[in-house]
């Protein structure tokens, strides 16, 4: 059982977050990261709570057949009373605990949950935390929801152990019962012994068997709301990686003219609505092109619809007059990504550049030719430690402006054709967006740059800027021109 365990946690653990990593972007912008993280651990509670119950209660109900079947043989009346009486009072008691043991399960699913919630983002949060003094409102609420877990599992343990106590009183005052019959019966005082003797063996093999019966039904109970989760998200995950895995090997995108938008639309699931509303646009291979507008615009969307993230509901995005949605894997593999916000591993400079990438799968020249190009390479050599030094969480020993050129250093890394900025310099003061910026005009006319911005800086020396408004593209250009002839435009720059 101990190795059935660990085998079967390994497995699904594994397969279930493999499952999480191959599926659609749109996946995660449904489910929160705490979510996926509780239903990894669930796979414990799952294995815990139905499979090893499920092993015991047959083991165990094979042997109390086993039993009566001899029982039957020997005294097949005393055989049906115990049988009778049992099937009936055990009926009884499941159907009593059944709901109990359901809301259990419910409950410490969502406790569980919610709690994980919680210290993911009181300890993500930390700066913020300490600055405004919430350390208190994360504190009760992951408390809240810690007593809401420990307590459904106290209660668990308390009926999943009573039965016990019901099994032998039941089972003793049908001994009683039973021998009570045969003694006002009139049966030969011999018979009786014999017959008394061989039901006391009996009963006293049963109990423990009945006793942990009762125990799995009731662990059961409670572990199937976190089966049913579980199990509904390997079954598609399982699906999704499969497919992706599969498509790896097919069809190559050649990227060596243009990527071309007609007719790109798209709404987010539960939105009033669109995002992008009939979009057309061409971004020549080597161009520096820019993409802007208003707060919710649909400039994300926009690039994250180019990338492939997000599958339009119409339309299509081509390189080259393919759609990219039939090569998938290989035209991402063509796009290096900087988000506003850049994520670090608790890591060395190297493996934050690599990014995924094991030493064997990556040379150490290509990481200085992605730090030089981002800019960074001085700096990393002055280190004592150099490639090797360790960036703290989410890179705490480093300065905004290192950290968003490890991102630029990051993308560049395999030599990407496409490089996608999506608000890279939106949280950077002023000379770091210069400098910032600098790393990136040294790769104009080498590389298709996509620039996501809001502040209008950063796109000056975009060859051309596409403005959207309300998920339309209203006015496309020069920086110069647009402030000719896009009020909107004109507007956001004097703001």
């Amino acid at each position: 059982q101990a190795q059935f365990a660990s085998v079967n946690q390994y497995q699904w653990a594994s397969r279930l977050f493999r499952g999480y990593l191959y599926n659609p972007y749109l996946f995660h912008l449904k489910y929160n990261s705490a979510e996926l993280l509780r239903n990894v651990n669930l796979v414990r509670n799952t294995i815990q709570l139905v499979f090893l119950p499920l092993m015991v209660f047959f083991t165990e109900a094979t042997l109390v057949v086993s039993i009566f079947i001899l029982f039957v043989w020997i005294d097949p009346f005393s055989a049906l009373i115990v049988l009778g009486g049992l099937g009936i009072l055990g009926g009884s008691y499941y159907r009593l605990v059944k709901g109990k043991m359901n809301a259990l399960g419910e409950r410490i699913k969502l406790h569980d949950g919610k709690a994980i919630q919680q210290l993911y983002q009181g300890l993500s949060s930390i700066k913020e935390v300490k600055i405004l003094g919430r350390e208190e409102f994360f504190d009760k609420a992951f408390s809240k929801h810690l007593w809401g877990f420990t307590h459904a599992n106290y209660i668990n343990q308390v009926i999943s152990n009573s039965p016990r106590y019901y099994n032998e009183t039941i089972m003793v005052m049908l001994v009683l019962g039973t021998m009570s019959f045969y003694l006002f019966s009139g049966e030969n005082l011999g018979t009786i012994l014999v017959t008394f003797t061989l039901f006391i063996v009996a009963v006293i093999r049963i109990i423990p068997s009945a006793n942990r019966i009762t125990w799995a039904v009731t662990c059961l109970q409670v572990g199937i709301p976190s089966l049913e989760e579980v199990y509904s998200h390997l079954k598609f995950s399982r699906k999704y990686a499969a497919n992706v895995i599969e498509k790896k090997s097919l069809n190559k995108m050649i990227f060596e003219r243009e990527i071309k938008l007609r007719n790109i639309s798209y709404e987010y699931n539960g939105s009033s609505k669109p995002s992008l509303k009939s979009v057309f646009l061409t971004i020549p291979k080597k161009s520096w092109v820019g993409i802007v507008g208003p707060s919710g615009s649909g400039k994300t969307t926009l690039s994250d619809v180019i990338i492939g993230l997000l599958n339009p509901l119409s339309g299509e995005v081509l390189v080259d007059g393919k759609d990219i949605h039939g090569s998938l894997f290989s035209w991402q593999q063509q796009i290096g990504y900087v988000p506003q916000s850049i994520y670090l591993i608790d890591d060395s400079i190297r493996n934050n550049v690599a990014f995924g990438l094991g030493q064997n799968n990556i040379e150490e020249k290509q990481i200085w030719k992605a730090l030089n190009l981002a800019q960074l390479d001085g700096f990393v050599r002055e280190l004592p430690n150099g490639l090797n030094t360790i960036v703290g969480e989410n890179g705490t020993r480093l300065s905004g402006g290192q950290k968003q050129r490890i991102g630029i250093a990051r993308a560049l890394c395999h030599d990407p054709q496409v490089l996608v900025l999506d608000e890279a310099t939106s949280a950077l003061d002023n000379k770091t967006e210069r400098d910032f910026m600098k790393a990136i005009e040294n790769l104009s006319g080498k590389k298709t740059i996509i620039s996501v911005a809001h502040r209008l800086t950063s796109i000056k020396s975009c060859s051309t800027i596409f403005f959207l408004d309300n998920g339309h593209l209203s006015n496309s250009g020069t920086y110069e021109s647009l402030l000719e002839k896009s009020p909107k435009f004109r507007e956001m720059v004097q703001l």
